[in-house]
């Protein structure tokens, strides 16, 4: 089971706010289930287990500043996991 930190601090920040309740749920998800390297394998159908009726195209828009999408589509680089979990690597 991998362990993650977690920034209290997301809650005060106003574009984790403006998220919808869907949404935030969605971002801690992905967090959670991404590997070691920040990379989460799309499965939206996995995702709707939990969040039902969230919608893959929206949450592609909302969330495009924070990765980058890879290998046709199927997976995720979430841009600032690798710095926030173990800082600067060398």
């Amino acid at each position: 089971m991998a362990k993650r930190y977690s920034d209290s601090r997301k809650w005060q920040k106003a574009w984790f706010r403006k998220l919808s309740q869907p949404e935030k749920l969605f971002w801690i998800f992905v967090l959670d289930h991404c590997d070691h390297a920040g990379i989460w394998e799309v499965d939206f159908e996995f995702v709707q287990i939990f969040i039902p009726n969230i919608k893959e195209q929206e949450i592609r828009d909302k969330f495009n500043k924070q990765y980058i999408e890879f290998d046709n589509g199927k997976r995720w680089f979430l841009k600032d996991f690798i710095e926030f979990q173990y800082g600067e690597l060398k």
